[in-house]
């Protein structure tokens, strides 16, 4: 979709919004491979679609009670880890 609207000859810049990834915390070589290929897809979009005002989104975990239930309970451990972190009661230091 992008190349084709990167092709046509319009005067306005086309809103396109790409979901792409964070690496995952486990190196499987498929969930890598993955990654890899949003990245990829990320800077075609970037380098070759002048044309596009690219917006990305980045989730974390997408999780699903019913299409992906063994995500849910690492999504709610995320949840609380981000929230701990952000309230401040744990600093993280670098």
């Amino acid at each position: 979709m992008a190349d084709v609207f990167n092709q046509t000859k319009s005067q306005e810049k086309g809103k396109f919004i790409f979901l792409s990834a964070e690496p995952s915390i486990l190196p499987i070589p498929s969930l890598v491979k993955y990654y890899n290929m949003k990245m990829e897809a990320e800077a075609y979009l970037e380098q070759s679609c002048p044309q596009l005002d690219i917006i990305v989104f980045r989730p974390g975990l997408v999780t699903d009670f019913e299409k992906r239930p063994l995500t849910v309970p690492i999504g709610f451990l995320a949840d609380f880890a981000s929230n701990v972190a952000s309230s401040g009661l744990m600093p993280f230091h670098s």
